[in-house]
C-alpha cells in the first residue's frame, strides 16, 4: 500500500506515465470450498459477512461438484454461470486466477482466530474452519441478520429466483421440519473410513420416530436426499395415523437435482423449527436465510445412552433393512454408544457376522475395530487367529488402499498396537508379525522393517519359504537389507524397479 508520497523526481528524455496505485482492502478473503450445495452457499455467505467485518476484499472460487451415493440418488453443484450472474461473478470470482485446492488432509485453523487474522499462510492465504455457522466469533446477534439481507442481495440466475417465488407461492407455514440426510454417509467411503461423517451427518430413523411421536399434532415435513427410503418411511408413518409429509410430495419436480435441492433449501427455511443432525450446513443455512425459531440437533436432546436405547428398541426394520443400511446403523452405534462400555466386547462379538458382508462391499470398519479391541485388551493370540481367518486376505483394503485410508477411524492406534506389541514381545504371533513388516514397509520404516524380517526369517516364516519369498513385500524387503550399505545404497531405486517389473511380468499384469 502506498503511503506519504510527498514526491517523485524522475530524469528522463523519453516521455513517460506514472500511475500510482493505493490498494482499496489490506486483504483478500476467498471462498474455497468444493463439496455440496449447502456447505458451500453457508461459506459463501459467511464469507461476505467476515470481508466485511474485517475490512477485507470478498471472492471466492468455484467448481462444479457431482457425486453419486446411491441407484438414483446423487449430489450436484453446476459450473459457477448456472448459479450467479455475469456481473456478480466478474466483480467477485477467482477462477482461474488463483487454484482451488481439493487436498482432503489439510487442517485448517480455527475461524476464532479472526478478526485479529495470525500469519498463517498455506501457499497463498489464511485458512479458516469450513464449520463456519458453529464459531464462536460468529455468534453475535448480527450475524443471521446480516445472513437474511445477504441471501435476499445474492443475483442468482433467473431459474433459481422463479424457484424462490415458487416456494413463496406454496404459502405452508408453521410447520416442523426434519432433515434427514443419511445417503451420502450409507456410501461406502464413509463407512469405510467410519469416522466423523457418520457421528456428525447420520439421522438415524428411529431418531425421527421419536421426535414425531413427541410432536403428534404438528404438521411435519421431511426433507431428505434419500428419495425411497423416506417415502417408504413417511408411508409407514401415514398408515399409524401420522400427518406426515415430504418435500418433494408438495413441490414440483425441476428434473435437475441441484434445482430440486435448492428448492427443499428454500422450503426447508420456511420451517417454525428444523430438527437435524449434529453437523448440517444445508439445514444450517435454511435456519439462517429463514425464520425458524430454532434449530435442534439430535445430540442436543438425546444423550448417547437415549439414542441406544431409542435405536435397539424400537428398530425401523422394514424401512432400512438391507445390508448396508444395517453395518451403517451399527457402525453409528459403536462410535455413539459401544466404544464407551467398559464390557466393549459385549457388543463386538455381535460385529462378526458383519464381516463376510462388510469384506464384499469393501468396508473393513469392523475389522479394524476388532482387532484393535482384541490387541489393547492384551488378547494377543485370539487377535491373532482373528487376523488369520478375518484380515490377513484383505491386509491391503484394512491398512493401506482406498480413498482417504489415511483418515480411517482407528487405523492409526491400531497400527501403533500392532507395532508396540512386536517390539515389546517375546512370543511369536506369526500374522501380527507379518502386519507389522507391512506396515513398517508402506509407512518407510525401513530400519523397523528390516529388524521384523530378520525376526521373521530367525523365528519361522508364517508360511512355506518358497510361497513368502515370491510375495513383492519380502523381494523389495530383502533387496533392501542386501543393499543397505554405503557402496550399494544408491542401487536401491534401481534394483526395486526392476524387481517390480520382473513382479508384474510373473502377475501377468
Amino acid at each position: 500500500m502506498v503511503k506519504n508520497i510527498k514526491g517523485i523526481s524522475i530524469k528522463t528524455k523519453i516521455p513517460i506515465t506514472i500511475k500510482i496505485y493505493t490498494r482499496k482492502f489490506p486483504a483478500i478473503l476467498l471462498l474455497c470450498r468444493t463439496d455440496g450445495m449447502g456447505c458451500r452457499l453457508s461459506s459463501l455467505l459467511t464469507a461476505m459477512y467476515l470481508s466485511e467485518k474485517l475490512g477485507w476484499k470478498f471472492g471466492f472460487l468455484w467448481d462444479k461438484f457431482f457425486y453419486k451415493y446411491g441407484n438414483d440418488e446423487f449430489m450436484e453443484v453446476p459450473e459457477v454461470d448456472k448459479v450467479f450472474n455475469k456481473d456478480f461473478i466478474d466483480k467477485h470470482c477467482y477462477n482461474g486466477a488463483i487454484q482451488l485446492r481439493h487436498d482432503p488432509t489439510f487442517n485448517p485453523i480455527n475461524i476464532d482466530i479472526a478478526p485479529e487474522v495470525k500469519d498463517y499462510q498455506e501457499i497463498w492465504g489464511n485458512y479458516f474452519n469450513h464449520h463456519t455457522s458453529d464459531s464462536k466469533f460468529l455468534k453475535d446477534e448480527s450475524f443471521k441478520t446480516y445472513i437474511q439481507k445477504a441471501w435476499k442481495n445474492l443475483p442468482f440466475v433467473d431459474d433459481l429466483k422463479n424457484i424462490i417465488k415458487d416456494i413463496e407461492h406454496l404459502k405452508i407455514k408453521n410447520f416442523i421440519a426434519i432433515h434427514i440426510r443419511n445417503g451420502d454417509v450409507f456410501g461406502k467411503i464413509a463407512l469405510n473410513l467410519g469416522n466423523h461423517p457418520i457421528v456428525y451427518r447420520m439421522f438415524p430413523l428411529e431418531i425421527a420416530l421419536d421426535i414425531i411421536k413427541n410432536n403428534k399434532n404438528a404438521k411435519i415435513i421431511l426433507f431428505s436426499p434419500d428419495g425411497e427410503i423416506i417415502s417408504k418411511f413417511a408411508f409407514m408413518l401415514r398408515q399409524k395415523g401420522f400427518e406426515i409429509y415430504t418435500a418433494k410430495d408438495l413441490i414440483s419436480d425441476y428434473k435437475q437435482q441441484f434445482y430440486n435441492d435448492f428448492a427443499e433449501l428454500i422450503f426447508l427455511s420456511y420451517a417454525k423449527r428444523i430438527y437435524r443432525s449434529d453437523a448440517s450446513l444445508y439445514s444450517d443455512l435454511a435456519y439462517y436465510i429463514g425464520n425458524a425459531h430454532s434449530k435442534i440437533s439430535i445430540g442436543e436432546i438425546y444423550s448417547p445412552v437415549k439414542q441406544y436405547e431409542i435405536i435397539i428398541n424400537n428398530p425401523v426394520k422394514d424401512i432400512y433393512n438391507n445390508s448396508i443400511c444395517k453395518i451403517a446403523i451399527n457402525i453409528y452405534l459403536y462410535l455413539k454408544y459401544y466404544n464407551a462400555q467398559k464390557n466393549i466386547f459385549k457388543y463386538i462379538k455381535d460385529f462378526l457376522k458383519y464381516l463376510k458382508i462388510s469384506e464384499e462391499l469393501e468396508i473393513f470398519f469392523f475389522h479394524r475395530v476388532i482387532l484393535f479391541h482384541l490387541l489393547n485388551s492384551k488378547r494377543y493370540s485370539t487377535a491373532n487367529l482373528f487376523f488369520k481367518k478375518y484380515c490377513d486376505n484383505v491386509l491391503d483394503m484394512i491398512f493401506f488402499k482406498g480413498v482417504y485410508i489415511s483418515h480411517a477411524y482407528i487405523l492409526d492406534d491400531l497400527k501403533k498396537e500392532i507395532l508396540n506389541l512386536i517390539r515389546n514381545s517375546n512370543i511369536y504371533y506369526p500374522f501380527l508379525y507379518k502386519a507389522a513388516y507391512e506396515i513398517s514397509l508402506r509407512d518407510k520404516n525401513y530400519e523397523v522393517a528390516i529388524d521384523l524380517l530378520k525376526k521373521i526369517n530367525k523365528m519361522g516364516i508364517i508360511e512355506s519359504k518358497e510361497k513368502i519369498k515370491k510375495h513383492l513385500s519380502y523381494r523389495l524387503g530383502k533387496i533392501f537389507i542386501d543393499n543397505y550399505n554405503f557402496l550399494s545404497f544408491y542401487k536401491i531405486p534401481f534394483l526395486f524397479y526392476k524387481e517390480y517389473k520382473k513382479y508384474k511380468k510373473e502377475k501377468g499384469i
